[in-house]
């Protein structure tokens, strides 16, 4: 990828980053009768619990694959 299109791609997903803050940080402020959530890692709970969400989905992909692997060390595979 190109250094420009790097840019470009930082610009985009800057903007996205303040449009979804600034769209939860209205639900949060409005108490309008709803809830703000968003999809999230692990990683990024603590930053979207500060900002007030109260309801996260988190893939549960990561949790299986330290499962499965934990599984695995057990029989020494």
């Amino acid at each position: 990828m190109s250094s420009a299109a790097r840019f470009l791609l930082a610009g985009i997903l800057a903007s996205l980053l303040c449009t979804v803050n600034c769209a939860q940080a209205q639900i949060v402020a409005l108490r309008a009768g709803k809830i703000a959530g968003t999809l999230v890692t692990a990683d990024e709970l603590p930053y979207w619990l500060e900002k007030g969400v109260q309801f996260f989905y988190v893939h549960s992909d990561p949790f299986l694959r330290l499962g499965l692997n934990g599984i695995k060390k057990s029989l020494g595979r």
